[in-house]
Order: C-alpha cells, then structure tokens, then sequence
C-alpha cells in the first residue's frame, strides 16, 4: 500500500474510540486535498500526540 499513511490511520482509530466509548470530539481530523495530493491534519483544541488529550 504505497498510500498508507499511519498518522491517518491513527486518527481514524482516534475518532472510532471517542465514538465507541463516548469520549468528547476535541476536533481533530484528516482531510485529503486533491489538488495539493497530499493529506491536511487539523489538531483541534491539542497538539498532535500530545499526552494530556481529554479536556478538564
């Protein structure tokens, strides 16, 4: 799978736990952009990978 991306994939297990468990959306997302071919990340309310991701 010469596309595969992993951080894509991270996120798309990101939004099936939050679904799955109930966890708030802090809005993180992927988007693919055809004209640039490439992948848009949008980290929402926390930085990527950041440790303390669930809001107080």
């Amino acid at each position: 799978m010469s596309d595969y991306r992993s951080e894509v994939a991270a996120l798309a297990m990101d939004g099936w736990l939050r679904q799955e468990l109930g966890l708030p959306d802090v809005g993180i997302s992927a988007e693919f952009d055809k004209a640039a071919d490439s992948v848009k990340f949008d980290w929402g309310t926390v930085g990527p990978f950041a440790d303390d991701f669930l809001p107080r």
